[in-house]
């Protein structure tokens, strides 16, 4: 949005201001909305990592014994 003076705001007319207004409002709500789909996402993301690597581990530690390298 384009920075408005005060002069300018003053000579606008009701109408006018109304829809400056409510586009400012509708640009900030889409930013908040975008943002909170990104957040989603990579929470969703990082849930499925995190269960990927659960059930590696658990399919790895299924053995009686876990065994690194040589050891036991």
């Amino acid at each position: 949005m384009e920075n408005l003076s005060l002069e300018q705001i003053n000579n606008m007319g009701e109408a006018a201001l109304r829809q400056t207004l409510r586009d400012v409002v509708i640009e900030r709500q889409r930013s908040e909305q975008a943002e909170a789909e990104q957040k989603k996402a990579e929470a969703a993301a990082k849930a499925k990592e995190e269960e990927q690597l659960n059930s590696f581990f658990a399919s790895k530690l299924k053995s009686k014994s876990p065994r690194f390298g040589d050891q036991y």
